[in-house]
């Protein structure tokens, strides 16, 4: 199997397993809390991307009601806004095998990371432009944790418009491995944990982490007892300049076979400096409408920045069906259009008696400058961005 066509495998077995968990949480009238099977079934898909991608296609081949599999990137969401949705854009922006270099320079990591990511999809040469990403200043990456347990370094963190990232070597220090595998190449076990949180999170709509555990991957020298935390955040808000937390809760030794055991019990805060992000963040006023799947929606406006875009919609009747959103595109102002391997789809909608909404997700699989964006396509139509300022 090529890595294209796993990355197209593992986008559908990670949202299709969403998909299921979140329309059995969200029967509740409560805002939907991520239980503890679910946040374990997650770490799981993320710690071993490749393990958990064959394991779906060997043990889920049941198609969908209409034939195939569910569509990626779509999550139904039956309350009227979307709640901390959970999506593994950074997990599928590290399947690749091949080396990074990285110097404690701001950032530096993600920019080799994005290169490498363009190079593995293909990606139009010349397209990716780190330049307007806010990179936290060199003199702030380094150690930032130290306990009897653990070390943790900041290797780098960027923020662009609506979204922050941040990549962590973590030190176990009373362990002599974080992972281990079987015979046959297939993992055991590996270190993470239970649980992340912070500030960094509170005006996100969207956050995920990534594990990895071998070095080459990532062109980041890691002992047996280490490994890489890539966290991410999206926002409806842009990102402004300062301190940030992310709360590191219980180190859980987690295995596909026989579920967590805490190797250290503990909560750990991290300080994360974010610089402003908000100089490139561009938002649209659209007020047009457009049929989805039936249903005629008022597109309100489109949010975008070097890292993503935005699309709100809300309607006063009812959804006739699901919210289907496809065929969905980017043109630059030179003519090119961006689908398939750039782009990283995620749907909130949800529907009452009182009307329905749903916010579309697009993430870049790398940056882009938001000024040579020029429309955005989607189920059949295109909207000029240009003109909707």
């Amino acid at each position: 199997m090529s890595k294209l066509n796993l990355d197209e495998h593992l986008t559908t077995a990670l949202m299709e397993a969403l998909r299921e968990d979140w329309e059995q949480a969200l029967e509740s009238e409560e805002a939907p809390r991520m239980s503890w099977r679910q946040r374990r079934r997650l770490k799981r898909m993320l710690a071993d991307p490749k393990g958990y991608s064959r394991r779906y296609l060997r043990d889920r081949k049941e198609p969908s009601q209409n034939g195939a599999f569910a569509s990626p990137g779509e999550v139904r969401v039956r309350r009227r806004h979307m709640t901390r949705a959970v999506m593994a854009a950074a997990a599928a922006a590290l399947l690749g095998g091949s080396a990074l270099a990285y110097s404690l320079t701001g950032g530096a990591f993600f920019t080799r990371m994005f290169d490498f990511f363009g190079q593995e999809l293909g990606l139009d040469a010349g397209v990716a432009d780190m330049s307007q990403l806010a990179k936290t200043d060199g003199a702030a990456l380094g150690i930032i944790l130290e306990t009897d347990e653990l070390r943790v370094e900041l290797l780098d963190a960027v923020s662009g418009g609506y979204m922050s990232m941040t990549a962590l070597r973590v030190t176990c220090k009373q362990l002599d491995t974080v992972w281990e595998k079987d015979e046959t190449g297939e993992v055991l076990w590996q270190a993470m944990f239970d649980d992340v949180d912070g500030s960094i999170t509170d005006n996100a709509t969207v956050h995920g982490s990534s594990y990895r555990y071998t070095g080459e991957e990532l062109g980041v020298e890691l002992a047996s007892n280490q490994f890489c935390l890539i966290f991410n955040t999206n926002s409806t808000e842009t990102i402004e300049a300062g301190i940030y937390t992310l709360n590191l809760h219980n180190l859980v030794k987690s295995s596909w076979e026989t579920g967590d055991t805490v190797l250290y019990t503990g909560d750990w805060t991290l300080n994360i400096p974010l610089e402003d992000g908000g100089k490139y963040a561009r938002t649209a006023l659209v007020g047009e409408n457009y049929t989805i799947s039936g249903t005629e929606y008022l597109l309100e406006r489109v949010q975008y920045s070097p890292l993503s875009m935005n699309l709100y919609f809300s309607s006063e009747t009812p959804a006739a069906d699901r919210f289907d959103f496809t065929d969905y595109s980017v043109t630059l102002k030179d003519g090119r259009v961006l689908d398939g391997p750039w782009l990283f789809c995620g749907v909130g909608s949800g529907s009452d008696a009182s009307g329905s909404s749903a916010q579309v997700t697009l993430e870049f699989n790398a940056p882009l400058n938001v000024e040579q964006i020029a429309s955005v396509q989607f189920c059949g139509y295109s909207l000029d961005l240009t003109a909707a300022k």
